[in-house]
This record gives C-alpha cells, structure tokens and sequence, in this order.
C-alpha cells in the first residue's frame, strides 16, 4: 500500500478518535503509534499545515540575524555554495551574498514565495529527508531551529544524515534546535507542543482562497485553534490536554446540534474544502494554532551527530535558547 498517498482526511477520523484525553505532545505521538506514517502526521499536521497558515505573521517577526549565525555566514570562502535548509523567510539568505552563492530549501510554500519576494532570494519547496541536491554538492549547509520539529529519533537521525549527505567532505555545517533547558520557557518533558497566535490582520491573508491550503492544518488543529483566546501568548509551551478536550467539547456540541452523527468524514466541508463546516472566522478573532516541538537535552544535538557517523565536531554550545553545533563532513 502506498503509505505517503494516504491523505489527513482520511487518516484524522482514527487520529481523533484515539486522542480525546492525553496530556501531552508524547502522548500523542504513542497514541499514534512510532511507525514512520504516524510521525509524519503529527508533522503534516501540527508543523507543515501551521506554517503555511501563520506564514506571513511568522515571516514578520523574523528579521534580524543572530551574531554567531552571521558571524559563520560572514566567515565562508569566497566562492562557496551554501545551503539554507528549513530558510523560512530567507533572513540569512541575503548575508555573505556578494561572495558567496546561497541557496534556501523549505517545506512550506507560502514561506518560500516570500524568500523569492525579497528581492528574488533563491528559494524553493523542498523535503529536508529528501533534498533535492546531489550528494557533496555544497561547502556549507545550515539548518536554523529545523530538526526540532521531527517527530521522531528516526527522523531527525534522517534530517541530519541528510544535511550532511549534500555538503562535501570537508565543508562545515551550522545546526541550531531548540533547547529543554530555556529560562524564558519551562518543559517538562523533550515532547511539546507550543502555540502561535496569529493575529487578525494575518489571519485574513491565510484565509484568501489563493493561499494554500494543507488539510492537515485544518482538522484538529483548527478546531483547537478556534477555542483559544488572546490570553495565550504566542510560543507559550502548553500540554494537548486542554486543547483536546477543546475539541471533545466542540464534538458534543455538533452532536447536540444534528440528528445525523457528527465523526470528521461526515461534517460538511467549508469554502475551503476544510472538513469541520466551520463558519468564516471574524477577522478580529486571534486564532491560535499548536506546532510540534522536539526540544533537545544538552548534548542530544552532538549524540545525533555522533550517530550519523557523517560529521566530526568542531565546536557546539548554547545560544538564544538554543543548542548548537558547528561540523565537519567527513
């Protein structure tokens, strides 16, 4: 059976079903199940979808490069090709450009159209388990607060393998993730889920009938997202337990509300072909949407590294509540 053509709409009905009262984002993932099917669905769902929804709020609030990220752009030969992979919005695209070639890749379409509108960054849609760059292609890659939204050991072993895979031997590699022990954000566990809260003026533009739409984003998360008020701050790390039985209660209303059952495969579809039949949103109400984190222990980034077996490290630390490393391909 053809695994990755299985669609959101026809996997969330059992999703939900098993994921009414679990309290956190681990749980999620083993009510789900380990195989590789399942954790890319809590990613299509809880990390692709939402970002090509909240793209051009997120893209706003990232402008300004972080020192030691400069400091490695500034710091590549003359001549070099450099891959940006998960660029979002492209801020480290433009840096080192007179002497270098970049090159960003993202997962989210909505976020690559606005690298190509900034003065026609080199951008384009791309899987980070399955780039498409040939082996040993470039003297550098980056990967700014990317792998952290794999869902599983599996994949971000592959994220890496991958990122390395492109660069060749010798060249240098920036990875940054999200760190378990911040001082602004207290978790209690490595598997999070952390909300966005888009704000109205954005949420217009990823309602237009031109952006793209990911099934994924709307099921559940929407659901969520439409029982959450502006008391949530945006990146403020909460548990699955409130926002499921959110969706529990928005269930037992639909329920209360039609004589026919009311499972997600029965629900009209809105003008969006959104399963839900949700009412168009007013455009003053912030919605707030749920991503996935994988945050990382103290050396789980060079443990991950280590694993590959594809890169020495030559430097790794702490920085803006990230973990990081710099490597070497071997």
């Amino acid at each position: 059976m053809d695994w990755d053509g299985l669609s959101m709409q026809r996997l969330l009905p059992f999703f939900l079903s098993n994921l009414v009262m679990v309290d956190s984002a681990a749980e999620v993932i083993a009510a789900m199940g380990r195989g590789e099917v399942s954790a890319k669905s809590v990613e299509d769902e809880y990390v692709n979808g939402v970002y090509e929804e909240i793209a051009g709020h997120f893209s706003a609030t990232r402008h300004t490069p972080w020192p030691r990220i400069a400091a490695f752009m500034e710091s590549i030969p003359a001549g070099s090709l450099t891959a940006d992979v998960g660029c979002g919005n492209g801020k480290y695209l433009p840096l080192n450009a007179g002497r270098s070639f970049n090159i960003g890749s993202d997962r989210s379409a909505n976020l690559v159209s606005i690298c190509r509108g900034r003065g026609g960054l080199e951008s384009l849609v791309a899987d980070n388990l399955v780039l498409p760059f040939r082996s040993a292609a470039f003297d550098c890659a980056i990967s700014i607060a990317v792998i952290h939204h794999f869902s599983s050991p599996h994949r971000r072993l592959l994220a890496v393998t991958e990122l390395c895979r492109i660069v060749r031997p010798g060249g240098r590699i920036l990875i940054y993730v999200w760190a378990l022990e911040q001082d602004s954000k207290k978790f209690k566990e490595p598997d999070n889920f952390v909300s966005w809260t888009l704000q109205p003026q954005f949420a217009a533009a990823s309602s237009s009938p031109s952006a793209p739409s990911s099934s994924s984003s709307s099921g559940a998360n929407k659901k969520a997202a439409k029982k959450t008020r502006k008391s949530k701050t945006a990146d403020d790390a909460t548990s699955l337990h409130s926002q499921r039985q959110q969706e529990q209660q928005h269930q037992q209303k639909q329920q209360g509300s039609s004589s026919s059952s009311s499972t997600p495969t029965q629900l009209p579809e809105n003008k969006r072909g959104e399963p839900g039949g949700e009412e168009p949103r007013p455009s003053s109400e912030p919605v707030v949407y749920q991503r996935f984190y994988h945050v990382f222990r103290k050396g789980e980034l060079e443990e991950l590294l280590q694993e590959s077996g594809m890169a020495t490290i030559v430097d790794s630390g702490y920085d803006h509540e990230n973990w990081f490393v710099v490597a070497q391909r071997l």
